[in-house]
Order: C-alpha cells, then sequence, then structure tokens
C-alpha cells in the first residue's frame, strides 16, 4: 500500500466517523426539539438528551 493510498483511507475512516457523531448529535437534538413541542422541563430534556441546558434552549430560539 503506497502511502497516498494510506493516507486517502485514514481520511475516510475519520470522515466517516465524525459524520456517525454528527449523525448522533442531529438525533439527540431531533428529540429535544420534540420534547420542547411536548413542553417537557429543560432539566428532564437536558438529563434523557445528554444536551446542555443552554443547547436546549438556543434549539427553543429556533424553533419558535
Amino acid at each position: 500500500m503506497t502511502i497516498a493510498e494510506k493516507l486517502r483511507n485514514e481520511g475516510i475512516e475519520i470522515g466517516e466517523k465524525k459524520g456517525r457523531e454528527e449523525g448522533r448529535e442531529e438525533g439527540r437534538e431531533e428529540v429535544a426539539l420534540q420534547m420542547l413541542f411536548e413542553n417537557e422541563p429543560v432539566e428532564r430534556i437536558a438529563r434523557y438528551t445528554g444536551l446542555s441546558k443552554d443547547r436546549i434552549e438556543e434549539l427553543r430560539r429556533q424553533g419558535s
């Protein structure tokens, strides 16, 4: 395997990992938005999703 091929493969692996992480974050945010819509308390949303209270408040403002 050439150095170029090795670097390319490593780049693909890093990109895939980042994509999975972003997908999980988007999923947590979607759940938070659904919970906000159901008028769940921010503390409960934070506990269930792992998002910060600040991020949940940002999502609330964006969804308004």
